[in-house]
């Protein structure tokens, strides 16, 4: 069975590399898994445990997370895609290569945001780990440009 593994973080390239994945699903008559990857629990240091607050407002957006996702793959199962939700958490590019090793995935899609310069150099990429240390193929879908 052909497995793809394709994964979102419900930024405007969500929507884009998932229609390439689904367009990608159905010409193969492949299983399209939809990969969300939570950011891990914030931690406090110096303190037993983070404000209320935090702890509320990260619980809202784990379930806004999880609803999106849900939609997503609801959304292209109506069309005929043969999709399935996976959700984890973790460290972004470690979770996915690991995801899609644990999946025997044949081929990884990611969205790129196409950050440079100086963004790159102190924040890293997500993409750019998952493509160089991926021992799957990786698709890479670039944000559509924008009309000026």
């Amino acid at each position: 069975m052909k497995r793809l593994l394709v994964a979102v973080d419900f930024s405007p390239v969500t929507d884009h590399a998932l229609r390439v994945a689904a367009d990608l699903s159905a010409g193969l008559g492949a299983t399209l898994v939809v990969l969300h990857v939570a950011d891990p629990d914030p931690e406090f240091m110096g303190y037993e445990a983070g404000p209320t607050s935090v702890a509320e407002g990260v619980a809202r957006t784990r379930v806004r997370e999880a609803n999106e996702l849900h939609d997503r793959v609801e959304t292209l199962r109506a069309r005929g895609i043969d999709a399935e939700a996976l959700s984890r958490q973790g460290p972004i590019a470690e979770t996915i290569l690991e995801s899609g090793a644990d999946l025997d995935a044949d081929l990884i899609i990611v969205g790129s945001h196409g950050h440079r310069g100086a963004y790159h150099a102190l924040i890293g990429s997500v993409t750019r780990t998952v493509v160089n240390r991926s021992r799957i193929p990786v698709v890479v879908v670039r944000e559509p440009a924008k009309a000026d």
